[in-house]
């Protein structure tokens, strides 16, 4: 029997604002792309305002004044969180000294836990977004999610 748990509390984003660029920025070249950081008028890891949210969807509004900046730090927002249990179950059957069978199980995502994700999967591989776009429709609903549980059974022989 082998297993390998994984785990992470959330992930923590940032918020942009692609539709208003008073700052005349990019946001620091990583976070997005021409955009701005909006106004925090509220906790945006408190209660969600829109049912199904991952988070305060309505504690932002974009910052409207020309060569200003909003007052969100960056990484304010906390994700889904993730947990994954893998295990793998091995037994060997011996047929002669220099021959065997081996039957093998592995079970990934093994309880099934539903881990979603805020955003859909990007270019590189990269599997969340490190910015969510304020005034999307799809702002703070979960986008897709990581798959689901996997079992596979492997007979190998070995001579």
């Amino acid at each position: 029997m082998a297993s390998i748990t994984s785990a992470s509390t959330r992930k923590w984003f940032t918020i942009s604002d692609p539709f208003v660029n008073a700052s005349n920025t990019d946001c620091g070249g990583t976070v997005a792309f021409n955009c701005a950081r909006p106004d925090v008028i509220g906790n945006p890891n408190g209660r969600p305002c829109v049912a199904g949210t991952f988070f305060n969807t309505c504690a932002f509004t974009s910052d409207l004044v020309n060569g200003t900046f909003g007052n969100e730090g960056r990484n304010v927002v906390r994700g889904p969180g993730y947990q994954d249990w893998d295990i793998s179950l091995l037994k060997t059957f011996p047929v002669r000294e220099r021959m065997r069978f081996e039957f093998r199980a592995d079970f990934f995502n093994l309880a099934n836990h539903t881990n979603f994700l805020i955003g859909p999967v990007g270019a590189a591989g990269q599997v969340e977004p490190v910015a969510v776009e304020l005034g999307t429709a799809q702002m703070g609903f979960p986008q897709s999610a990581r798959d689901p549980r996997l079992i596979q059974f492997a007979l190998k022989f070995l001579f």
